[in-house]
């Protein structure tokens, strides 16, 4: 039990380290470039993270052996982890959609060139080894905390295949579309959330 706790814990440090790198690229040619849905983009990253750190924390608390308050064990936390990594994901719709409420009434012009777009390829190439590497882990391991997080991190990678498509579009002077892009973002984060909470609530 201690080994498998050990293992998952290395999992979520490696796949936190690298969602925290996603998550600064995607933020800086956010910023950098004024694309919306980039920025809401990094957002998603960043719950990622977050919800990395949410998992190293349950998976510490199920690893408890059994005590008298605790006869079965502390297994059960390790899903209530998961649990709240749903209602992360459900946090990101909600920076989103502030994030485009505020540029519809603050408009600004993108700015998109060659090198955004190749750095918004190596965080979908990241995301892809990510979602593999958790998942098969995760199945392996036979963790609840594993396979919802790399559900959440397949969110992120369709996600970032709209955004690229989007910044293309930019690059070719359709502004119009990243504040829609942004908001079709939030309807696969949603789908992914009521996944998790669905597969760990009942």
């Amino acid at each position: 039990m201690q080994e498998r706790s050990i293992a998952i814990r290395q999992v979520l440090v490696i796949v936190l380290l690298l969602n925290i790198f996603v998550a600064a690229i995607k933020g800086i040619l956010g910023y950098a470039t004024n694309v919306i849905s980039l920025i809401a983009d990094s957002f998603h990253s960043v719950i990622d993270s977050a919800s990395n750190i949410i998992g190293l924390v349950g998976i510490t608390i199920a690893s408890r052996p059994i005590d008298e308050t605790h006869p079965y064990g502390h297994e059960k936390f390790e899903s209530l982890a998961s649990l709240f990594i749903g209602v992360f994901i459900f946090l990101t719709v909600i920076e989103i959609l502030s994030t485009v409420i505020s540029r519809i009434f603050n408009p600004v012009i993108p700015q998109v060139d060659v090198i955004t777009i190749i750095f918004v390829l190596l965080t979908m190439c990241v995301n892809i080894f990510v979602t593999k590497y958790e998942r098969k882990m995760g199945e392996r391991l036979k963790s609840d905390i594993l396979i919802a997080d790399a559900a959440h991190t397949f969110s992120d990678l369709f996600a970032t295949s709209i955004v690229l498509i989007n910044l293309i579009l930019v690059a070719f002077g359709l502004y119009f579309l990243d504040s829609i892009i942004a908001i079709i973002i939030c309807a696969f984060i949603v789908n992914v959330g009521v996944k998790v909470i669905k597969e760990n609530a009942f």
